[in-house]
């Protein structure tokens, strides 16, 4: 398939040297490779999907119309950063910029809102063949970038620049006659990630995650959904838990639970139960010696359990390919027990915080005992 790319010409700047200077120069271009991607989504794949109909227009208008606009405007934002970037001296400014245009960063919001429905539309979009051919064809065109990448680089925008101005504030003198206007733009930023972005885009990360886990054929996950729950990761790894051998781990927010098969293992067609779970506020995570990197032990005041990677020849494959094998689930799953012993959801969150910083085995748990007997301290 040959495609001709039809964007306007970016305006490129020269690199700046210095540690602020870089930050700036770092900063103009993640937003000039921004809005060449959204080039590339719309050159690639969007104008052909359009004029094929590859896609029905429910799909296109899901996918599509706030994507639209966001191109548009960012291309107009690169060109307003251009000049400043171009003409960088130490008495320079760029901060107003943000703050000049951030009523058009509700463009965001409401690419945040529609989030979910995007996300199941490219669920629904690769499971179908009608247009296999052409996706093969155009991710080769976009040097293998697929338009699903694309599509969701608008969820960390607001992110990335909350991060560069944040940075570029703390090398600024509260004498520069950018200082004010930089500690403004960084508070809105915060509070505009954090009171209506970030809360849009984590729900809906959550319920696909969620909908993806009850796909998986395990009884008994359903009860483990309740409202405030969030599904961190999952995958195959083996642990004994009250001497059943489970083949799957699952590690939410404030717990982590085990399945085990209903009879032979089977890869990917397993039917699976849930075992039982136990709460990361009394987990303890401990690396262990001479028994390989990818096995660490999880330890409560009545449970030693080792986990580790399935070794069985047909998971060979899978060691490979299976994205939670990509991380180091010893570190995953600390850091999950950490958020969760120091959450402010969590009573004892605050208290906590302060005890690790100074000893990081001591915490302030609550256990319930078998035998029904119940400890806090």
């Amino acid at each position: 398939m040959n495609v001709t790319l039809v964007t306007t010409e970016l305006p490129e700047v020269s690199e700046l040297t210095g540690e602020r200077n870089s930050l700036v120069y770092e900063l103009y271009q993640s937003e000039l490779e921004y809005v060449r991607g959204l080039d590339v989504l719309f050159d690639v794949y969007i104008t052909p999907i359009r004029a094929k109909k590859y896609l029905d227009k429910d799909s296109i208008a899901v996918l599509f119309n706030t994507i639209e606009v966001i191109r548009n405007f960012n291309h107009n934002f690169v060109g307003l950063l251009a000049p400043r970037v171009a003409q960088w001296g130490e008495t320079q400014a760029i901060a107003d910029v943000f703050l000049e245009n951030f009523p058009f960063f509700d463009l965001y919001k409401t690419y945040a809102i529609d989030y979910e429905d995007l996300l199941i539309t490219l669920e629904i979009i690769n499971k179908k063949d009608k247009a296999a051919k052409f996706f093969r064809q155009a991710e080769l065109a976009a040097c293998g970038v697929t338009m699903s990448e694309l599509l969701v680089t608008p969820s960390t925008t607001i992110h990335r620049y909350l991060m560069f101005l944040s940075k570029i504030l703390g090398l600024t003198g509260s004498g520069h006659r950018d200082y004010s206007n930089l500690v403004n733009a960084v508070g809105k930023l915060n509070e505009f990630i954090s009171e209506e972005i970030q809360p849009l885009l984590s729900e809906a990360q959550n319920n696909r995650a969620l909908a993806k886990l009850l796909e998986k054929n395990i009884s008994g996950v359903q009860q483990l959904l309740e409202g405030h729950r969030i599904l961190l990761f999952d995958g195959p790894r083996m642990a004994s838990f009250n001497t059943v051998e489970c083949s799957w781990v699952i590690v939410f927010n404030d717990i982590i639970a085990f399945a085990a098969p209903e009879g032979k293992e089977k890869g990917k067609g397993t039917k699976r139960y849930i075992q039982g779970y136990l709460p990361l506020d009394v987990c303890w995570i401990n690396e262990v010696e001479g028994l390989g990197e990818e096995t660490f032990e999880v330890k409560t005041p009545e449970h030693t359990l080792l986990i580790r990677v399935r070794h069985e020849a047909n998971e060979l494959k899978k060691k490979r390919t299976h994205p939670m094998n990509k991380i180091n689930w010893f570190e995953k799953v600390s850091k999950a027990v950490y958020d969760w012993i120091c959450h402010p959801d969590n009573p004892d969150g605050q208290a906590n915080k302060e005890i690790i910083e100074t000893d990081p085995e001591q915490r302030i748990a609550e256990y319930h005992y078998v035998d029904g007997t119940s400890y806090y301290g």
